[in-house]
């Protein structure tokens, strides 16, 4: 069940204006006992909107699947800029909603006052950091450990390949939480004597460049190249699949498998379906806390997953896999403890040997 709002909004005086308010929304089919129809539940994409088979897609799919199976109204807004986000966040407190979820990555920046004005609304915040008010849930991902693992993975399968110890890495937008992963990433690839060609396409939109990087990459030398850029990241799929063999990428998000399964070998993956889902269940249940809600390797929140095409999985020498395994289980045991920072990073290079 969802209510689709097409976003833009204009401040006149206090008032906030919404165009599409009248679209279209599906009565909820009240499940046995109903006790859940009365829940208000949004969710607010980044600008992208849905359909990048990614982030945003994600995100919505675990919200979703919780209200379907609960006879739940679920408002989706899809807002045509940074600031509409901020507004629908606001006007949606104004109308009483209980759960909100944003899924711009920055909301952090702007969501406490916000928060503060609407204090019966519980705002929740991937990759947040407002831990100190009693409505707000900041998930927090390890991109860290997940990438660090990811790191000595592309490595070591890229060696294994034919391609060098070089495999590539293809960003969307520069940003603090996205060099998480880069720095973790590249530290993973030196711990097991690899490195890392990074490249920023500047866009989490732009496929074309995205396909141009890529292939070139591969023209290098390379046989992986880990896709982080939203939507953009089909180009450096569609790259691979270019050549005739030889040539795969990493994808990202729930594991984009489905985009490219001939040649997305392994993901990085954030479980922020699984999350949100458990976070819808437990506001529920009334046993949801604010502040820090940590999505770690241990636990399953961010994995390393291998691809479930048989035939691309036994590609992977098993003496990888347990070289990752290890890898793993010193991250949970705080043996290695990855860098998430340009800093962290040269002191982490200054340990090796």
């Amino acid at each position: 069940m969802r209510k689709v709002l097409t976003v833009f909004t204009a401040f006149l005086g206090t008032a906030v204006l919404l165009a599409g308010c009248a679209s279209q929304a599906q009565t909820p089919v009240a499940q046995e006992g109903g006790e859940q129809n009365g829940l208000q539940i949004a969710l607010i994409t980044t600008a992208a909107g849905l359909g990048d088979e990614a982030w945003n897609d994600t995100n919505y799919n675990g919200v979703r699947k919780y209200a379907d199976e609960h006879g739940i109204e679920l408002t989706l807004v899809e807002p045509a800029e940074m600031q509409d986000i901020t507004n629908s966040a606001s006007l949606l407190g104004q109308k009483g909603y209980d759960l909100i979820f944003i899924s711009e990555n920055t909301a952090s920046e702007y969501m406490a006052d916000i928060a503060d004005q609407y204090p019966d609304t519980m705002f929740v915040l991937p990759e947040g950091w407002i831990t100190d008010r009693e409505n707000v849930v900041s998930i927090v991902f390890s991109n860290n450990e997940v990438g660090f693992v990811c790191g000595a993975y592309a490595a070591l399968m890229n060696e294994y390949l034919g391609g060098g110890s070089d495999p590539g890495w293809v960003g969307g937008i520069r940003n603090p939480i996205l060099q998480q992963t880069e720095y973790s990433t590249l530290a993973g690839a030196k711990y097991v004597g690899g490195n890392l060609n990074v490249v920023y396409l500047g866009s989490y939109s732009d496929i074309p460049k995205a396909k141009e990087v890529a292939y070139g990459m591969y023209n290098e030398g390379s046989s992986i190249v880990a896709a982080y850029a939203g939507a953009a990241s089909s180009g450096v799929y569609q790259a691979a699949e270019a050549f005739d063999s030889g040539k795969y990428a990493m994808g990202c998000a729930t594991g984009q498998f489905h985009i490219s399964p001939e040649r997305i070998i392994a993901s990085n993956v954030k479980s922020i379906d699984t999350v949100n889902y458990d976070i819808c269940r437990e506001f529920a249940e009334g046993t949801l806390k604010s502040g820090e809600y940590r999505a770690t390797l241990e636990n399953g929140g961010v994995s390393l997953r291998y691809s479930p095409n048989e035939q691309l999985d036994q590609l992977i020498p098993q003496d990888i896999k347990d070289q990752i395994e290890e890898i793993a289980q010193k991250v949970n045991s705080g043996e290695i403890v990855p860098p998430m920072t340009e800093e962290q990073y040269s002191v982490f290079l200054s340990t090796l040997k």
